[in-house]
């Protein structure tokens, strides 16, 4: 006779309800967090259109310091300080998937989950946005030309670092992450495989700006599609609670 823990470890999905009660809590927070994060995603391009941040190029420092003088909060806004959050909010969401789809796929979502949150501590600690803010007070604050050259080359150094390998790593784990996700998902009842191509889909198209010329759009598309795949893990949280 088996231990009911034996028994309980081994449930179908069907089941999926009732073995993961325990879970109730971590499945409202996960379906809760994609949701903030699809509003966040909107906001976030709603600001890039409206307050058009500067660009990146060498050189663009002293715009980004003009841009943080004149607000504190769009030159925040423009360094992707939604994204930031949004990014945190992706670590309850991981979460709450792994234990929802361990029993689709166990080792791929062990796999999934721990370079989804190696991939977004990497995205977090990229992030100059705060490092550029007291960088602009202090080349605001600055009296001669030395220490305002000073300011200006160390905020062109945390721009470039901001793009630099922790970004691209991190970047790179994210949507290989959602691939493996979706593909799990495309064994799972709760999720189904709309839900499962769907991450995929995401996950290529995020990947996809590494192509030449093209690679921008295809980066921008899959913030849209992210935001739709998001609203989809939310309803298949939602159910197992």
């Amino acid at each position: 006779m088996n231990h009911p823990s034996e028994t309980n470890q081994y449930k179908p999905e069907s089941e999926l309800g009732t073995a993961t009660d325990q879970w109730r809590c971590l499945n409202k927070v996960g379906g809760t967090a994609a949701l903030i994060t699809v509003a966040l995603i909107i906001m976030a391009i709603i600001a890039h259109m409206v307050w058009t941040p500067p660009g990146w190029a060498p050189g663009a420092a002293i715009e980004w310091f003009t841009r943080f003088q004149a607000s504190w909060l769009l030159g925040l806004l423009g360094l992707d300080l939604l994204i930031v959050i949004s990014l945190v909010l992706g670590i309850p969401l991981y979460l709450a998937l792994y234990f929802a789809l361990r029993q689709s796929g166990h080792s791929a979502m062990v796999i999934a989950t721990a370079i989804a949150l190696i991939g977004t501590v990497l995205h977090l600690t990229s992030n100059t946005a705060f490092e550029m803010l007291f960088l602009s007070q202090g080349y605001t604050a600055a009296v001669t030309e030395a220490q305002r050259a000073m300011f200006l080359a160390a905020g062109e150094a945390a721009l470039a670092s901001y793009y630099g390998t922790a970004f691209h790593v991190g970047y790179i784990l994210g949507y290989v992450a959602k691939i493996i996700i979706g593909a799990v998902m495309l064994r799972s009842v709760v999720f189904g495989k709309v839900t499962g191509w769907m991450g995929i889909l995401v996950g290529i198209t995020g990947l996809a700006f590494y192509l030449p010329t093209i690679g921008l759009i295809f980066s921008i598309v899959s913030v849209l599609l992210i935001a739709v795949w998001y609203v989809m893990v939310a309803r298949g949280l939602f159910r197992i609670v």
